[in-house]
């Protein structure tokens, strides 16, 4: 699952994370967007497409650190890997 917002409180932002949710900030989203947008999303680029309006904003493109999380599902099955359970 992923959210996309204008900002997220951090201490929600880093629960979120911490359990494989992935927050996407992404400023001027909330106005740019419509109910049943396709969206396009690049993590690594920062950028997200919204074709139908012919629109693309940015955004701070995730870190490898963060692209790991994302790909093991959070924290704790980063950590489970690594220790090999």
């Amino acid at each position: 699952n992923i959210v996309i917002a204008d900002s997220f409180y951090p201490a929600f932002e880093q629960g979120e994370a911490f359990n494989g949710m992935v927050l996407v900030t992404c400023p001027g989203i909330s106005t740019a967007a419509r109910r049943w947008d396709d969206i396009e999303l690049n993590l690594r680029a920062g950028r997200l497409k919204l074709p139908r309006r012919n629109t693309e904003l940015t955004f701070a493109p995730f870190t490898a650190h963060q692209q790991r999380l994302v790909e093991a599902g959070g924290v704790m099955n980063t950590l489970l890997q690594k220790d090999g359970q």
